[in-house]
């Protein structure tokens, strides 16, 4: 798949609100005026929304495809993601086809564009994008005093991410 793909996931506001209050938000690099829950390692087992948004994630991208992370971004007024891409550096998954994707959970008119390859994308709450992991993108600024409230997910095809012995590994799954 080259292509972005897009569809609408519609959620129980109150149950997501639920799920995000679960998280635990910071600050994080490339997040301006925001906050991430990216570097806490979310285990979704026990989180029906986030199984819902993966679940969506990998029916578009394909059933061989296996969740990396998932995490959630706040942006306050100002805040925005710079550009940036979801290129795997560890060397297990060099070589590997990997998909990234947004799920634009609250999305205020004026909350600042998604710029996916040089190009704005016409999205609005409820709309959720698989595009290949090297395309470049970012956010534009929230201009209201509401925040934008996105999930965000990295998947690779034909690899499995396991926590084991206090330390996350990647193994190869053989095609059946």
């Amino acid at each position: 798949m080259t292509q972005t793909l897009k569809r609408k996931l519609i959620l129980d506001e109150v149950e997501v609100f639920d799920s995000l209050n679960q998280m635990t938000f910071t600050e994080y690099k490339g997040v301006v005026n925001g906050q991430s829950s990216y570097s806490n390692h979310l285990i979704i087992n026990d989180n029906k929304i986030l199984n819902l948004i993966v679940n969506e994630f990998i029916d578009m991208a394909g059933k061989d495809y296996k969740l990396l992370e998932v995490w959630a971004n706040k942006y306050g007024k100002g805040g925005y993601v710079q550009e940036h891409s979801h290129v795997p550096t560890i060397e297990e998954l060099k070589n590997v086809d990997c998909k990234a994707g947004v799920y634009f959970f609250k999305k205020p008119k004026r909350s600042g564009d998604f710029v996916l390859d040089g190009e704005k994308q016409n999205v609005e709450e409820g709309d959720i994008l698989l595009f290949n992991c090297d395309k470049k993108h970012y956010s534009l600024p929230n201009e209201t005093n509401e925040d934008r409230i996105i999930f965000s997910i990295n998947l690779a095809k034909g690899v499995e991410k396991i926590w084991n012995n206090d330390k996350w590994e990647f193994k190869k799954i053989l095609p059946k």
